[in-house]
């Protein structure tokens, strides 16, 4: 998107990295959110279906899905809209100058979930105007003459009603699939070049992830519909037992069903994630989301065989960890194989900030070669060689031994190579040439012999 690319701004490997837990924040919130409001409408446009008349037990749970989390407009805007533009413009900084379509991607999925939560909003307000118009037309009466008119604006409402419930669903499911398909299409810069809008919907990376936020949104919409209106509000709701009854226990064995499948998605999600991106934070994040995944499910089943509705809230917080744990897995994953582009981005930072100081009539600060080498090497490579790196002092002097040791040891400091498998691969450390010169003389001053 050419003018979301306009807005961006260089910045160094420091700030990008930092942009990467501000989308782990982001992608916790956004998923959460639209998980709820996923679940809670698919499940409302179901029950209304499902009722008889606008009194019955299913009509009521079908008013309290839609009146989950759509009290005010302002949680669809703090919850939904803020976090979703926060991560576009989070992946626009990230992948600047990259040969992919994800901003655009998400950006299409950000205007049908706008359109969605238009949609959502009229359907909630229907839904109370057709119970509302039900109980005038009982109260006025068949006789009476405005009896018509009251009919004429409750078919209408009923229309408007199943029109925006079934829309709302629909253009959600689109968003969402389209966001999931984004996000996990990022994390795999090898499907980049030939990758096209069938492998961000249609891959089977894409299919799994938005499978599993399928079954994560239901599961934490049915325990966050008991833990709002059968625990947080259940003194001002004046419920009846009989609805109590049927709402809490379809809610807990919704939950217990998706919190069982749940797992299976999230272990799989392993195997989509290149070779190259796995690391043990990875590893520990899933094993770590397992762990509480049967936390929840213990809870849960406390709630429906022990009726301790007390216990629904640390279902409902450590759900949303696994929210947290499921965005840094993807945040993890897309860090790794976009690392280098980072490096790149750090270096045109660099020459953007001479050239600006340039134009002040300022000059850059001077080098200092033995600084960054401090920062940058002497982490891994110490005086001794060590299960990290080797020690500079054993491979120096294959550098002094060729014709022009300094252009040779710059060229490996600004593009390293596998030399020696005892070790891994050195990371580009993104430095300008300058700043590989630097380090390359105050090496070579250093460890050459005498």
């Amino acid at each position: 998107m050419e003018f979301l690319d306009k807005l961006v701004i260089p910045q160094p490997d420091y700030n990008l990295n930092l942009l990467n837990y501000f989308l782990i924040l982001g992608l916790t919130i956004f998923l959460a959110y639209s998980g709820v409001l996923f679940g809670s409408m698919t499940l409302s446009v179901y029950f209304r279906n499902k009722s008889k008349k606008a009194t019955d037990n299913n009509a009521k749970l079908s008013r309290d899905y839609a009146d989950l989390i759509t009290d005010n407009w302002i949680y669809s805007f703090g919850l939904g809209i803020v976090p979703l533009l926060s991560i576009i413009f989070i992946y626009t900084q990230l992948l600047h100058k990259q040969p992919v379509a994800i901003v655009t991607y998400l950006t299409i999925a950000f205007l049908f979930y706008l359109i969605s939560l238009l949609l959502v909003h009229k359907y909630k307000k229907s839904l109370h105007l057709s119970l509302l118009f039900s109980a005038l037309k009982n109260k006025v009466g068949e006789s009476d003459e405005v009896s018509a008119e009251i009919e004429s604006l409750n078919n209408s409402t009923n229309t408007t009603k199943g029109m925006t419930g079934t829309w709302s669903v629909v253009l959600l499911f689109i968003s969402m699939w389209i966001f999931v398909g984004a996000v996990t299409f990022a994390m795999n810069p090898d499907s980049w070049v030939f990758g096209n809008s069938l492998t961000v919907l249609f891959s089977g990376a894409s299919i799994l992830k938005f499978l599993q936020f399928i079954t994560a949104a239901l599961a934490f919409t049915a325990i966050s519909f008991v833990f709002r209106n059968l625990y947080w509000d259940a003194e001002r709701k004046h419920y009846t037992e009989e609805y109590v009854e049927y709402a809490k226990n379809f809610n807990l064995w919704l939950a217990l069903v998706t919190g069982l499948i749940l797992p299976i998605f999230i272990v799989a999600s392993l195997f989509i994630i290149p070779k190259t991106s796995l690391n043990p934070q990875i590893f520990a994040a899933v094993l770590l989301s397992l762990l509480l995944l049967l936390v929840i499910l213990q809870q849960i089943y406390l709630v429906l065989k022990g009726n301790k509705n007390s216990f629904i809230r640390y279902a409902f917080y450590s759900f949303i960890v696994v929210f947290f744990l499921m965005a840094f897995i993807d945040k993890a994953a897309f860090s790794v194989g976009n690392r280098a582009h980072v490096l790149v981005l750090d270096q045109e930072y660099k020459v953007h900030k001479e050239e600006f100081l340039a134009s002040l009539g300022i000059e850059a600060a001077p080098i200092d070669g033995a600084e960054i080498y401090t920062g940058r090497c002497a982490a891994c490579h110490r005086d001794e060689d060590s299960p990290l790196a080797p020690a500079h002092k054993n491979i120096m002097q294959k550098y002094l031994d060729q014709a022009d040791p300094l252009t040779a040891l710059v060229q490996f400091i600004q593009n390293p190579t596998p030399v020696n498998p005892q070790w891994s691969p050195m990371p580009n450390q993104g430095l300008t040439p300058q700043e590989a010169q630097a380090v390359a003389e105050y090496m070579l001053e250093k460890y050459s012999t005498k």
